[in-house]
């Protein structure tokens, strides 16, 4: 591992509160090793004979001081780079999750020791329990790899502390090989907790074409091409074209079993149609697959399935048709990532389609600092107000935009006097220094407005 070494030559300086707990009080000398000593052999810290050496120790004991913040950074990262994650809403699950892998490698590289069982136990659970929530395999160990990015820029920027810099570098020599080693056998017991619960999943689905399209879509330990024979043996051509729909509650909410439920409608309009649960994510839902012969009869079928459900507490997301199994699986996760800005515009008994919200993915793929600038920048003195009237002003501006800027039709939705909206309007003009009878500033109240739904902002 080559490891950078441009630290000065100042003397190593320890606190002396950390010192003495690492030292077991004894005053430990760390400017240079004793007379005929190496690096190498360092004196031991207080963990014992089979513990880190003194520099490393105190290289630890930073990061143990700073695992909020290095917990924050890995989960910011992830749910930033990695769609699967951010599609999840608990948050606090994945901070919990990361926490106990961050505090895993802090307590075997205390003890300079692999794994214990227990510990590898733990983790294959946190492998099962992602194969439970239908994440795939490639985006649990892209997590791994970003989280220990992460930690490895938190483990240099602290080593650069330790002086002289022989010692810095020793140490983080030390530590990276740690680190590696225990990037190994994180992954070894994620994959062996993930294949199993995969596995058992497995053994429960229907042997039919529903069972084929829940590995497809929801993730399976089976390679694509096997899942691809056994669809052709079952009868679904693999290379056919697929329209897909995703059906959701209103505002995101399953709406107890009225979503699940809903295939049953739909097979009155396309008899052919397969019936896939999602009850995970951000947005639970369910994926429904039908062959179709064309895109204008898919079009015609997915507008019907919306009116025939309309009266229900649910929504439509409508795919175009994709050719191939394989392309289906890629256009659901396209789908099942465009939900959540699906939830903001999908009306009852009107499909929406995903040619309406390709503007708003590219919104949503910019990096979430990039969206929190832009919103800071077009809506920040509105959202420093206090909660009840932020929200009151965003409610106004929300139902503004999606009645074209038409005051009238917005103060009618909103049950209000037009006075009292062009109050409001004239209110966040104040603040903000928009004029709303401009094209660009509308522009940029619009974006502004959809990405804060996309963004942990105050009022997102």
């Amino acid at each position: 591992m080559v490891v950078g070494s441009d630290y000065g030559s100042m003397a190593l300086t320890v606190p002396k509160r950390e010192r003495a707990q690492l030292g077991r009080g004894r005053v430990i000398e760390l400017g240079a090793p004793a007379q005929g000593a190496s690096h190498n052999h360092m004196p031991r810290s207080g963990s014992g004979r089979d513990g880190p050496p003194l520099a490393t120790a105190v290289l630890l004991r930073r990061l143990e001081g700073r695992i909020d913040d290095l917990t924050k950074a890995m989960l910011t990262q992830i749910r930033r780079e990695l769609a699967e994650y951010a599609d999840v809403a608990d948050v606090g699950g994945q901070a919990g999750t990361i926490r106990l892998v961050i505090s895993t490698f802090l307590a075997a590289a205390n003890e300079h020791r692999p794994l214990l069982d227990e510990e590898r136990a733990k983790l294959a659970a946190t492998g099962a329990e992602a194969a439970r929530h239908g994440f795939s395999l490639p985006t649990l160990i892209a997590g791994v790899e970003l989280g220990i990015r992460v930690a490895w820029l938190y483990i240099s920027e602290e080593a650069r502390e330790l002086r002289p810099k022989d010692l810095g570098v020793s140490a983080l020599e030390e530590l990276g090989l740690t680190l590696f080693n225990f990037a190994s056998e994180l992954n070894a017991s994620l994959r062996e907790g993930y294949r199993a619960q995969s596995e058992q999943l497995a053994s429960r689905l229907p042997t039919g074409p529903v069972g084929i399209l829940t590995e497809l879509l929801l993730g399976s330990p089976s390679p694509l091409d096997e899942i691809l024979t056994r669809a052709e043996a079952r009868g679904l051509n693999p290379k056919a074209d697929y329209g897909l729909l995703l059906v959701f509650g209103r505002n995101g909410e399953t709406e107890g079993s009225r979503v699940s439920d809903v295939g049953a409608r739909i097979h009155q309009v396309v008899p052919s149609a397969i019936s896939v649960r999602a009850p995970f994510g951000a947005v639970p839902h369910v994926a429904i697959v039908a062959p179709t012969p064309s895109r204008r009869a898919w079009e015609t079928s997915a507008g019907r399935t919306a009116g025939l459900i309309k009266d229900l507490p649910v929504q439509v997301l409508a795919m175009e048709p994709t050719s191939g199994l394989e392309r289906l699986v890629d256009s659901y996760r396209w789908a099942r990532q465009a939900l959540r800005i699906a939830r903001t515009k999908a009306r009852p008994g009107v499909p929406l389609w995903d040619r309406d919200l390709a503007a708003y993915r590219l919104l949503q793929d910019a990096g979430e600092a990039e969206r929190t600038k832009f919103i800071h920048l077009v809506l920040g003195p509105v959202l420093t107000l206090t909660k009840d009237r932020r929200d009151g002003l965003l409610t106004t501006l929300d139902l503004l935009e999606l009645q074209g800027f038409r005051p009238a039709a917005a103060a009618a939705a909103l049950h209000l006097h037009e006075k009292t909206l062009r109050y409001r309007l004239n209110r966040v003009e104040e603040l903000t220094g928009l004029d709303l009878q401009l094209p660009q500033d509308r522009f940029k109240l619009q974006l502004a407005l959809h990405l804060l739904k996309l963004t942990s902002y105050p009022g997102g």
